[in-house]
């Protein structure tokens, strides 16, 4: 019905509506999160502080004009209404509505294949302030655990302009707080909770809540503030196979060297607060503040059984093999963390006849307090028999005798803790003078950048005997791993029991203290970045025409502090010491931007710019580890310049007053600088040749092509209430030319996936609206292997690269208005559970890890606006 729809839909996209049409079609729609495409035209920044021209989805009432024939050149932009018929929860799932981003597992957002695999290639912004980081050693924002409640409206730009920072390869995604809705007292109130189909026995039900109160106070001040609360749940399996040769009388065959079943859950708490302040100035004047915090605290618990068969096999007939003198790990992970995001901004204008002046000034905290317990477990003297008939669930089960807790010994630990904090400051402001036919804007802005990180991993062991069945086991009721009944835990040791061991057994541990220098010293690092930036750009129209054209320059004076560490020739330490470089470095980032207006409604658009990336701190930290025993030395690169890239955009993009859109786009990117390590000898103190490990800036480009192709249409055509249906869709096609230094040949860039596919069939009325909303995005290169491996079905000698299986994904939302006042829904979330698999070849030959995907969630809510 859906795939019908959307053909339907684009092949009445031109059709002529009929004389009376619903305030429905006005309006924005839900289909503007697949189409990605804007109500507004206006290329501002910061946008967040412009008429976000809000819409009441639910009632069908514009609050403000829409102008339905103009889109955006540079924005996709949606409002938080419109989130609020699909359902999302999080920023990171609501960015998938817009074409052509798609998330990775447990990584974030890719944007035109762009994203976290390939460093930091898009910047976030809230209100025009830019947040700082919550990466460790990245530049990351982690936008998973940031609710999409506080927010109006959300905006993501493919390509940036002059006026905005220029370290946005991927793109630039801009938050707007919610903004004041009405001169009167306005109180919103809603309350969802939801549950799972499975995992019920250790999920606890998840539950989200927001408060807010909007009003005036007198004439010219109008605020809004609120509270959140948002608690999410979720569960996994997995099972990871390491595929090995062993060569039997000449016969060499595959066998599983390793087979690792692995059970995890993940708990989020986040809640917050916001405020936002508009007061009119007068006639020529605008003032603004706001601001926000938000604390999220995840726990996460992973049981993970290794067998290790000690590759020692025996083959006693064609069914199966035998391996002797192997050994079970258990392992449990538990890991808690907080991440704190804070923002506060102020700002104005005042606004002549024929000239404008912005200013606008804030400040942004990132941080980050992460800590892993790791407790291991082991038996050893085990036989194994492994059946290999089905790859991609290889059964490996002992047979020489039963596993008991007492028989599972505790080893050495892992304890893990992280510390980052990172504050932004910034302050800009922007001029523009308005001439006919067109208009000059200029603007300075300046960002104080200062990060700091503390890595420390301890290696300990217990100074007593003790096993698994000391601690406290969990009990989940008829849990079946994969389901099915081969991989079966011999334990689940209790997470919080594992932890409280760990806290009240502390004085009993004998910590590795050369280890913990030499993994840890090395990493924790200072970094101060001062970026002075300046723009200058016109605006002229001729008839249908019009040209934009300007330049950004940037000047970056960075300082980064690493640790130079240094191990004698024994494996002792004799030192650690800090040291600071420096890098400078200027950009200059031109912008060409040319629109015609074919006719009513059809705009074509042709655009170049350059951007660019500021490199991960784990590249510029200067450290130097110098082991003088195995002969090594590692380092950093303070001095590695950022990557730089060209954009190149084509989009032609038809709309008409019955809400029909329909965008058609093509995009080429030359990114330019990733970084590869190198390895040369060096020597050291004069007399002493190490074996150097260095990072280095290389000169081969990333070519990154695409098209895409988005449509929304109400069908009007339709009688009666089925003019109220409509259809949406949006597909992006993503392909990628990168040559590895270390290996020859081009290959698709890791996490891009070539084909990313939404949809929607959507119902909308005054008091009634119903969606089911679809997405998928194709298999994907994971990893390209740097070394080759024996692997007999795939012909002996190759680079194990990995690919990582499609995935989709079906919601359902229903939404029913009791009154203008109050409306309840109920939705179905992750409807199409699946299986994802990491394979190499293919997934019936080498699947490397296979993930069975969450469970479904179904929630019921309920606001009230009064």
């Amino acid at each position: 019905m859906l795939v019908c729809g959307l053909a339907f839909g684009a092949a009445s996209l031109f059709a002529t509506p009929l004389d009376t049409e619903p305030a429905d079609l006005l309006n924005p729609g839900p289909a503007d999160l697949l189409n990605g495409v804007a109500e507004d035209s206006l290329n501002v920044e910061p946008a967040d502080t412009m008429n976000t021209r809000t819409v009441d989805m639910l009632n069908g009432k514009p609050e403000s004009d829409v102008d339905t024939g103009d889109l955006s050149d540079r924005n996709m932009r949606l409002t938080q209404d419109a989130i609020f018929l699909y359902g999302d929860r999080s920023i990171d799932e609501a960015l998938t509505r817009f074409t052509g981003v798609h998330l990775l597992p447990d990584t974030g957002p890719v944007v035109r294949g762009l994203g976290p695999m390939a460093g930091g290639l898009y910047n976030v912004s809230v209100n025009g302030q830019r947040l700082a980081s919550t990466g460790f050693e990245t530049r990351r924002v982690d936008l998973g655990r940031l609710p999409v409640d506080m927010f109006q409206y959300f905006s993501l730009m493919n390509s940036a302009g002059v006026e905005r920072s220029g370290d946005a390869i991927a793109g630039s995604i801009h938050l707007g707080l919610k903004e004041p809705e009405t001169d009167q007292l306005r109180l919103n109130a809603s309350y969802s909770r939801g549950v799972h189909s499975s995992y019920t026995d250790i999920l606890h039900p998840e539950n989200q809540a927001t408060l807010s109160v909007s009003s005036r106070y007198g004439e010219n001040v109008a605020f809004t503030a609120g509270m959140y609360v948002l608690n999410m749940h979720r569960a996994s399996e997995r099972l990871q196979i390491e595929h090995g040769a062993f060569d039997f009388e000449g016969d060499l065959r595959d066998v599983t060297e390793s087979l690792s079943p692995q059970f995890g859950t993940v708990s989020d708490l986040t809640r917050g607060a916001f405020f936002n302040v508009n007061i009119d100035g007068g006639e020529r004047a605008d003032f603004f503040a706001s601001g926000f915090a938000n604390i999220s605290d995840q726990g996460i618990s992973r049981h993970t059984q290794r067998y290790l068969p000690n590759e020692d096999w025996a083959s006693p007939d064609e069914t199966g093999l035998v391996g002797n003198r192997g050994v079970l790990e258990y392992q449990l992970d538990v890991d808690e963390s907080a991440l704190t995001k804070a923002m506060l901004t102020t700002g104005g204008n005042y606004h002549r006849d024929n000239w404008q002046v912005s200013y606008q000034g804030g400040w942004s905290y990132g941080g980050r307090n992460e800590e892993t317990i790791s407790i291991p477990f082991q038996a050893a003297g085990l036989n194994f028999v492994s059946e290999r008939a089905n790859p991609a669930r290889p059964e490996l089960s002992i047979s020489n005798r039963d596993i008991s807790n007492q028989d599972l010994r505790i080893q050495p630990m892992r304890n893990v803790m992280i510390r980052q904090d990172e504050h932004v400051l910034s302050a800009r402001t922007d001029v523009s003078f308005f001439f006919s036919p067109g208009v000059i804007s200029a603007g300075v802005s300046f960002n104080n950048t200062s990060k700091k990180g503390n890595y420390r991993d301890s290696g300990m062991r217990l100074l007593a005997l003790s096993s698994a069945a000391n601690f406290r086991q969990m009990s989940i009721d008829n849990f079946r791993l994969m389901q099915t009944d081969a991989y079966t835990f011999q334990t689940l040791v209790s997470p919080s029991d594992a932890r409280s061991f760990f806290t009240n057994n502390y004085s009993l541990f004998r910590k590795d203290l050369r280890n913990q220098i030499l993994v840890s010293d090395p990493r924790k690092y200072e970094a101060m970045e001062q970026v002075y930036g300046g723009y200058l750009k016109t605006e002229m129209n001729a008839g249908a025409f019009d040209i934009t054209v300007g330049a950004r320059l940037e000047y970056t004076d960075g300082k980064y502090t690493g640790n130079q560490v240094l191990f004698n020739d024994i494996g002792n330490h004799v030192v650690t010491s800090d040291t600071t470089v420096a890098n400078r470095y200027l950009h200059i980032l031109p912008d060409l931007l040319i629109g015609y207006q074919v006719g009513t409604g059809i705009r074509v658009v042709a655009s170049w710019s350059q951007s660019l990336a500021r490199q991960d701190y784990r590249y510029l930290t200067p450290f130097r580890l110098v082991q003088l025993q195995n002969q090594t030395l590692q380092a950093g690169n303070a001095e590695l310049a950022p990557l730089e890239a060209d954009h190149f955009d084509f989009k032609i993009r038809y709309a008409n007053d019955s809400g029909s859109r329909l965008h058609l786009g093509a995009f080429h990117k030359i990114i330019r600088g990733l970084i590869r390590t190198n390895e040369e000898e060096v020597v050291f103190n004069d007399d002493i040749t190490l074996e150097g490990s260095f990072f280095e800036r290389t000169d081969e480009a990333l070519l990154v092509s695409g098209f895409e192709v988005a449509l929304r249409q109400y069908l009007v055509f339709l009688p009666g209430i089925g003019r109220n249906l409509g259809v949406a869709g949006g597909y992006a096609y993503t392909v990628s030319d990168y040559s590895p230094v270390f290996r020859s040949g081009s290959y698709p860039f890791p996490g891009m996936s070539p084909h990313v596919l939404n949809a929607a069939l959507f119902y909308d009325t005054s008091r009634l609206s119903a969606q089911l909303s679809f997405f998928h995005a194709a298999s994907y290169t994971s990893v390209i292997a740097s070394e080759e491996r024996f692997l007999p079905s795939l012909g002996g000698l190759v680079h194990a690269d990995r690919n990582r299986s499609g995935y989709s994904n079906l919601n359902a939302v229903v939404r029913l208005g009791l009154s203008s006042g109050v409306d309840i829904w109920v939705q179905a979330l992750g409807i199409l559970t699946q299986e994802q698999t990491e394979y190499t070849g293919s997934g019936n030959l080498y699947p490397w890890l296979v993930d069975a995907g969450d469970a479904s969630l179904y929630h019921a809510g309920l606001r009230i606006r009064l």
